[in-house]
């Protein structure tokens, strides 16, 4: 055990004990030329699990359906899931509402935890859309300016290297990196007002003509500043992949 399997067990203890906690920054908001939020990242929760930690992978998926209202069929595939054994993280729902948060807390199973994230939010919808683009759920940009500027809105994490005790707890043993740093605030030259009215006379022309598609532009022929930029028909980020056939 000691030298001939040396290395083996060594690389096992590894697995089961070394921990990578990433806390990751919060994105950027994008806004127009007078301040209104067009994109932000508001605070929320996810829930984990470690199906090593548990000893009744069925009990712990009824305890958990329960609590996030999960259908039959979703209960027998979360308990799949969690009977893989080998594994040390799963992600079980991704931004849960508060209320779904407490209740899994509450139940106090072993092996379930909750994660800080952030979620995107484009409080505008369609709203120049297609230009914004989207970001996916683990906040990266993906498409639009969210991918064009990603290394400016999503700012830096902070990783945290630490270890696992015999009960579970978590023991950290300092940072890897610099502290978390939020990403900046994109300005655009868009105008949401005039990007609006933009939007409103293309998607009726759009109609009248019976056309497949639209496009506009709105300068400022004093500076050239882009007041607003729109194609037709719109695109909701809010709605992720199911819209995204449109801006492509």
């Amino acid at each position: 055990v000691q030298v001939v399997k040396h290395e083996f067990h060594r690389d096992q203890a590894a697995r089961q004990h070394a921990r990578r906690i990433v806390k990751v920054a919060r994105r950027g908001s994008i806004v127009d030329r007078n301040g209104a939020i067009l994109a932000h990242s508001a605070p929320g929760r996810s829930v984990w699990a470690d199906p090593e930690a548990m000893d009744d992978p069925g009990a712990v998926a009824k305890a958990l359906g329960k609590a996030l209202n999960l259908d039959p069929a979703g209960i027998v595939a979360l308990h799949r899931k969690l009977a893989v054994r080998g594994r040390r993280f799963v992600w079980i729902r991704r931004h849960v509402k508060p209320t779904q948060a407490d209740a899994v807390m509450a139940l106090g199973l072993p092996g379930v935890d909750l994660r800080a994230e952030h979620k995107r939010y484009w409080p505008h919808k369609e709203l120049a859309g297609q230009l914004l683009g989207m970001a996916n759920r683990d906040g990266q940009g993906i498409a639009g300016l969210e991918k064009t500027w990603e290394d400016e809105l999503s700012g830096r994490s902070l990783v945290l290297q630490g270890y696992r005790d015999a009960r579970g707890g978590l023991i950290l043993s300092g940072a890897d990196v610099a502290p978390v740093v939020s990403g900046n605030t994109l300005v655009l030259t868009l105008d949401a007002q005039v990007q609006h009215w933009l939007e409103t006379e293309l998607e009726l022309a759009r109609r009248e003509y019976d056309a497949k598609t639209s496009l506009g532009l709105v300068l400022d022929p004093r500076t050239g500043d882009i007041l607003a930029m729109s194609a037709t028909p719109g695109f909701n980020p809010n709605a992720g992949g199911r819209d995204l056939e449109h801006q492509r």
